[in-house]
């Protein structure tokens, strides 16, 4: 559901949001979207600590997350968050035994999402990046 969210957000930043020169990196009026990926997350570290259990199985989805931001002033944006971060973990114990006699299956699952207001102060005057 939330890729899906996601992917549609993103077409709809892209179709809003025409690719043009701009005369400064942050304009006042202006809307912004931004989307992001991350590679590893705490509850990952966490997971791992599972190692010790045989036939791990370790699903990690994200922290992916989308970013709006409205051009109030020159200097002043607000907008909204929205992050998703997910796990599961499936493990094994091969030397514990369920009532039929197979060895003992596990599993946890965790997500969360959020939707977060957000203010940025832009401190800077170049035509070219956004500090």
């Amino acid at each position: 559901k939330i890729t899906k969210f996601i992917g549609f957000v993103a077409l709809a930043a892209i179709l809003t949001n025409p690719f043009s020169s701009k005369s400064q990196a942050f304009e006042e009026g202006k809307n912004y979207v931004q989307l992001g990926y991350g590679f590893g997350n705490f509850i990952q570290a966490v997971f791992n600590t599972y190692e010790v259990y045989d036939e791990l199985k370790i699903n990690i989805t994200g922290p992916m997350f989308v970013k709006y931001e409205y051009a109030a002033s020159e200097k002043i944006g607000i907008g909204l968050n929205i992050a998703y971060a997910g796990a599961k973990v499936s493990y094994k114990e091969l030397d514990q035994l369920n009532s039929e006699g197979k060895p003992y299956e596990a599993s946890i699952t965790w997500s969360t999402l959020s939707f977060l207001a957000r203010m940025n102060i832009h401190f800077g005057d170049s035509d070219v990046i956004d500090p």
